[in-house]
C-alpha cells in the first residue's frame, strides 16, 4: 500500500469533484437538469460500458440489475437527481456541507440495518454530526432555504448506494456494476427532461459546460478508485473532506459565494465528527485485526 499516493489522488478526485459542482450550478442556469443528469449518465455509461466489453465483463447479467444492484442504483438515481437538483437551486458550499454528513448516515444505518456494531464514541460522533447539518440548515431562521431538501435527499440516496454495495455479489465486476449505475442515471435525466420543457439546444458555452461536467466528473470517479486501491481506505477516505474546501473556494472566486457563519460552524462539526468517527473505526479495525492474528 502508498498511503501517500492513495491521498494525494484522493485529494486530486475531491478537487475534480468540485470542479465539476461548478460546471453543474452553470450548466444547470442555460439548460434543464434533467439534461445535464442525462449527459453525464450517457458519458459514463459509455465509457464503463467500452471499459467493460475490454475486461470481459458481462453488462446485461442479472446480478447487474437486480437485487442488491438494483437497489444500488435506485440510490444513485435518488442521490444524482438530489444532489445536481441542490446544486442548481442553493449556494455551492451550503449543498457540499450537507454532503459531507453522508458517512456519519452510512455508519448510522449499517448499525440499524446491518447490525454492525457501533460503539458510544461512533454514536455521540454521529449525534454531533447531525446537530452540525441542523445547524448548516436552520430549520428554525427566517433565513432556511427549502431547497437545501434536495441536498439532504441527495445524502439519503448514497447512502442507500453504499449500503446496498455491500450486499452487491462479489461475482459482479465494478466495471459493469458502474456502467448499470450510469445508465439508469441517464434514463432517468432524459425522462427528467420531458416534464423540464423538453431538450435544449446548448449554445457553444453551453455545450463546454456540459464537456466540463461529464469529463471532470468521470476523471474524478477514476481517480478515487484508484485512491482507494493503492492507499489504505481507512488512511485516505479522511482526505474526502478536502471537498468542502475546493468548494468554498472555488465558489468564492468564480460564482462570489461567500459561506455564513452558520454555515462554517455547521461544517466544522460535520467534518470533525466524520473524521472521528473513521480514525475509530481504523482503531477497532486494528484491534480486530491484532484479535484474530
Amino acid at each position: 500500500m502508498d498511503n501517500l499516493r492513495g491521498i494525494g489522488l484522493m485529494i486530486l478526485a475531491m478537487a475534480l469533484f468540485a470542479v465539476e459542482d461548478v460546471f453543474i450550478k452553470l450548466a444547470s442556469a442555460l439548460m434543464p437538469t434533467g439534461q445535464v443528469i442525462a449527459a453525464t449518465g450517457l458519458f459514463g455509461a459509455t465509457c464503463f460500458g467500452i471499459a467493460a466489453v475490454m475486461r470481459r465483463e458481462t453488462l446485461f447479467r442479472r446480478e447487474v440489475w437486480w437485487g442488491a444492484a438494483g437497489l444500488r442504483n435506485f440510490g444513485e438515481m435518488i442521490a444524482t437527481g438530489g444532489f445536481v437538483t441542490a446544486l442548481a437551486l442553493a449556494p455551492l458550499a451550503l449543498v457540499s456541507a450537507i454532503l459531507q454528513a453522508q458517512p456519519l448516515a452510512l455508519t448510522c444505518c449499517a448499525a440499524l440495518f446491518l447490525g454492525e456494531k457501533v460503539g458510544w464514541r461512533r454514536w455521540t460522533a454521529i449525534a454531533v454530526g447531525f446537530i452540525g447539518v441542523l445547524v448548516i440548515i436552520r430549520p428554525w431562521d427566517d433565513g432556511f432555504r427549502p431547497e437545501v431538501g434536495w441536498a439532504v435527499l441527495g445524502m439519503i440516496g448514497l447512502t442507500i448506494r453504499d449500503l446496498a454495495t455491500r450486499k452487491v455479489p462479489r461475482s459482479v465486476g465494478a466495471v459493469s456494476l458502474s456502467f448499470s449505475a450510469l445508465f439508469v442515471i441517464f434514463v432517468m435525466g432524459t425522462a427528467m427532461i420531458a416534464t423540464q420543457g423538453g431538450f435544449v439546444v446548448p449554445t457553444a458555452h453551453g455545450a463546454w459546460l456540459l464537456l466540463g461536467t461529464v469529463v471532470s466528473g468521470t476523471v474524478g470517479y477514476v481517480t478515487i478508485v484508484a485512491a482507494t486501491r493503492i492507499g489504505e481506505v481507512s488512511v485516505v477516505m479522511p482526505f474526502r473532506y478536502a471537498r468542502l474546501v475546493f468548494v468554498i473556494v472555488l465558489g468564492a472566486l468564480l460564482l462570489g459565494e461567500r459561506p455564513d457563519m452558520g454555515v462554517i460552524a455547521g461544517a466544522t462539526l460535520v467534518v470533525g465528527s466524520g473524521i472521528y468517527t473513521l480514525i475509530r473505526e481504523r482503531q477497532l479495525r486494528k484491534i480486530a485485526n491484532a484479535n484474530t492474528a
